[in-house]
């Protein structure tokens, strides 16, 4: 078996145990460890052999961050780029509103996982007003009446939304956002 990390669409109707909404890999891959929910899918960490991954893999909208065999604290340098894994990863969480620009071989696989989870709770948050624009698109061309409900969100929510300004682009507000989570006050 293998540790691997899936993005999964969410499927079933939530009216009855057996229709419950759950991620499209449980009916394949239910032996997974840990999930969180970003609203349009479900990010999972799933123990599965080869036949499983298959499997996985075979259902629409499924992603997969192939970090290899890595372990948890495994530095992303030790994953490698000779094959593209760390690139690949890059680019697919960057497409899911992930920004990665700012990780280094130094971060580890449980950063990684964090950054994912963060991410989550924000989109999660925010719900139809997330900050679902292009990374590098401004923070002003999102309509005001958006950034006003969006801010009113992370305010009820705890946020310091002091330092977001219309200059700053998505990826460098949902780092700040990020980098708020868990922090107390005086951290921030």
């Amino acid at each position: 078996m293998t540790f691997r990390i899936y993005r999964s669409p969410i499927v079933g109707d939530g009216l009855t145990p057996e229709t419950a909404f759950r991620p499209a890999v449980h009916d394949v891959a239910g032996n997974f460890t840990c999930s969180v929910n970003d609203g349009a899918g479900i990010w999972l960490v799933a123990d599965t052999d080869a036949a499983t991954h298959t499997a996985a893999m075979a259902i629409s909208g499924v992603t997969y961050l192939d970090l290899g065999d890595a372990a948890l604290d495994a530095t992303l340098a030790s994953v490698g780029n000779g094959n593209g894994k760390l690139t690949a990863a890059r680019t697919a969480l960057d497409g899911l509103h992930i920004p990665t620009d700012d990780l280094t071989g130094a971060d580890t696989v449980r950063d990684v996982l964090k950054r994912i989870h963060r991410r989550a709770l924000i989109a999660g948050w925010l719900g139809a007003d997330d900050l679902d624009q292009g990374l590098d698109t401004l923070i002003s061309v999102i309509p005001a009446a958006r950034r006003q409900r969006m801010a009113s969100k992370l305010i009820a929510r705890g946020f310091d939304v002091g330092g977001l300004a219309g200059s700053m682009t998505v990826r460098q507000a949902i780092r700040l956002l990020a980098g708020q989570i868990g922090a107390t006050a005086a951290d921030r």
